[in-house]
C-alpha cells in the first residue's frame, strides 16, 4: 500500500490541521488570496513530508485552494488547483476501489458544475491516473499529470457551450453591475433576456443561475456574494419566490430607488404578487414603487430609463 491517508503521524497531522484552520479563517474574512496561500502551504507541507516510496493524500488542501482562488476571481489557477485535487482523488481511490468514485467527489463536482467541463473527458483523465498508479507509479505531485494531453482535453469545456460564470469574476467595473433577481420560472422568459439586453448597453447583468455553485456551498451564499458586489439591483416581483430572500439581503447602502428597481408583469396581475405585509412594505419603505411592464420591450425600456436616470 503506497498511499498514507490522514492521520499521517501526530505532529504532521496537527500542524496540517492548524494550517487549514488558519486558511479557513482568512477565507471567512474575505481575504481569499491569503486563504489560497494558506491552503497551498498546507499542501506543500504534506508534499515535502511524504516518505520515500509513499504518498500522502493531498486533495483536501488542493480543493480548498481552488475554492479560495475561485472566490478571488483567478479562474485559471483555480481550475489548475481543482484539477490537481481531482488527480489526488483518482490516485488515492485507485488503491481502494475499481469504480471511478472520484467522479462523485467535490473536485469533480466543481470541475463539471462550476467550470463547465464534460464528464467523459474527466473520466478518461481519471483512467489515465489510475493506470499510472496500477503500474506502480508513485505520483508524489499531482501537477505532473496536468501537462498531459488527457488533462488538456479534460480541462476544455465542450465546444459551443456557455460555461457557468465564476463567482469571483463578474465584470471588473462594479458601477456597471446589475443584480437581476426573481422567480426562476421566468429565467428564460424574462431574467436572462434582461441580462442579454443589459450586456448590449454595456452593463453586466448578474443572474445567480448563471454561476456554478461549488461543492459544499449553497446557492444562498452565491447570491449574497454576487448581490453585495453589484451597484444596482432589479427584482422581478410578479410572483413570490426566491427574490424575497434576495431583497432581504440588499445592503443598507443600496436601499434607495436610485439603486433598486422592482418590476412586475401586468399580464400576470394588475399589481405585484409578492407579500404585501413584508416584502412590498419593505420596498416602499425604501421608496421603491414596483413598475409594471406588458412585454419584454417595455421591460427593457423601463430598466434602461431607470439606469440612465440614476447614473
Amino acid at each position: 500500500m503506497q498511499l498514507i491517508q490522514e492521520p499521517y503521524w501526530p505532529g504532521l497531522t496537527s500542524e496540517h490541521r492548524l494550517m487549514l484552520d488558519a486558511a479557513w479563517d482568512r477565507f471567512r474574512h474575505g481575504d481569499f488570496q491569503e486563504a489560497a496561500k494558506g491552503f497551498d502551504a498546507a499542501y506543500r507541507l504534506l508534499l515535502e513530508a511524504q516518505p520515500e516510496g509513499h504518498r500522502f493524500h493531498k486533495g483536501e488542501s488542493l480543493h480548498n485552494k481552488g475554492l479560495a482562488l475561485l472566490w478571488a476571481g483567478d479562474r485559471e489557477e483555480s481550475l489548475r488547483a481543482t484539477l490537481a485535487a481531482f488527480v489526488e482523488d483518482a490516485a488515492s481511490l485507485a488503491e481502494e476501489s475499481p469504480r471511478l468514485e472520484e467522479l462523485d467527489r467535490p473536485a469533480a463536482h466543481n470541475l463539471i458544475y462550476v467550470f463547465g467541463l464534460a464528464g467523459p473527458p474527466l473520466a478518461a483523465f481519471a483512467s489515465q491516473v489510475r493506470a499510472l498508479v496500477s503500474s506502480g507509479g508513485l505520483l508524489p505531485d499531482p501537477h505532473a499529470l496536468l501537462v498531459t494531453e488527457a488533462a488538456a482535453e479534460a480541462a476544455t469545456p465542450p465546444p459551443g457551450t456557455r460555461p457557468p460564470r465564476i463567482i469571483g469574476v463578474p465584470d471588473p467595473r462594479p458601477e456597471r453591475r446589475v443584480f437581476i433577481g426573481g422567480w426562476y420560472g421566468r429565467l428564460v422568459g424574462a431574467l436572462r433576456p434582461l441580462r442579454d439586453h443589459l450586456e448590449s448597453i454595456d452593463y453586466d447583468g448578474i443572474v445567480v443561475a448563471d454561476f456554478g455553485v461549488p461543492a459544499g456551498r449553497g446557492e444562498d451564499e452565491i447570491e449574497l456574494a454576487l448581490l453585495t458586489n453589484c451597484h444596482y439591483a432589479v427584482f422581478e416581483v410578479s410572483e413570490s419566490a426566491g427574490q424575497i430572500e434576495e431583497i432581504r439581503d440588499v445592503p443598507e447602502t443600496m436601499r434607495t430607488p436610485e439603486r433598486v428597481l422592482a418590476v412586475f408583469d401586468r399580464n400576470h396581475g394588475h399589481e405585484p404578487g409578492i407579500s404585501r405585509g413584508q416584502t412590498l412594505v419593505k420596498l416602499r419603505r425604501w421608496n421603491v414603487e414596483p413598475v409594471g411592464y406588458s412585454d419584454l420591450g417595455e421591460l427593457f425600456r423601463v430598466v434602461e430609463a431607470w439606469l440612465t436616470g440614476s447614473s
